[in-house]
């Protein structure tokens, strides 16, 4: 039901989406931004349903609780620390590896607010299982979801980070003062690597 509601929302409001959709790729990393509101996964939620592309969203486990579990289950929300990025990794490998199909998005600005030192665990996880990343980009100034042609990561770290942020900084978030930032290209990587 609160799917449904979702979905008539995001008509009603006049969000579309646009680019391709590989329904064919078993697994996927999908980084979404700008990340700038909690109604963020709103949208993402109604896309998926719309569109049927079965994924999972990464959220702050500080959201989960006794009243809230059952629902964000069932709306595929999957909780993580944001400040264990060592577990966040291995339990991002873990859910990969365990399933023959199986996508999540992840935002690697983290917060609403600004952020220009992304979180690098979808890269690093993405890299190690040879997963292909797809980008979607969240555009409230035209209402349009943008989805970019997935590609596969080649260890190019400073080349392929700024291609995801420069992507992902045209598109304008619906608070554009806690947008991507051009001038901080790259992440800070503290995540122990195998």
């Amino acid at each position: 039901m609160l799917r449904k509601l979702i979905v008539f929302w995001f008509k009603k409001t006049g969000w579309r989406f646009s680019g391709p959709l590989p329904k064919h790729a078993k697994k996927m990393m999908i980084v979404a931004g700008p990340h700038t509101s909690r109604q963020d996964i709103l949208l993402g939620i109604a896309f998926s349903s719309i569109t049927r592309f079965k994924t999972r969203f990464l959220v702050d486990k500080k959201y989960f609780n006794f009243l809230t579990k059952k629902l964000f289950k069932k709306l595929k929300l999957q909780p993580y620390d944001p400040s264990d990025r060592e577990k966040t990794r291995r339990d991002l490998i873990h859910s990969y590896s365990e399933r023959k199909k199986f996508s999540i998005v992840v935002c690697p600005e983290v917060y609403c607010s600004r952020n220009d030192v992304w979180d690098p665990t979808f890269y690093n996880v993405a890299l190690d299982l040879e997963i292909p990343i797809l980008m979607v980009a969240l555009d409230y100034s035209k209402k349009r979801i943008h989805l970019h042609t997935h590609f596969q990561l080649k260890n190019n770290r400073k080349e392929e980070m700024e291609f995801v942020k420069k992507y992902l900084a045209s598109h304008q978030g619906k608070h554009p003062k806690n947008g991507i930032s051009l001038f901080e290209i790259g992440f800070e990587d503290h995540t122990t690597r195998d």
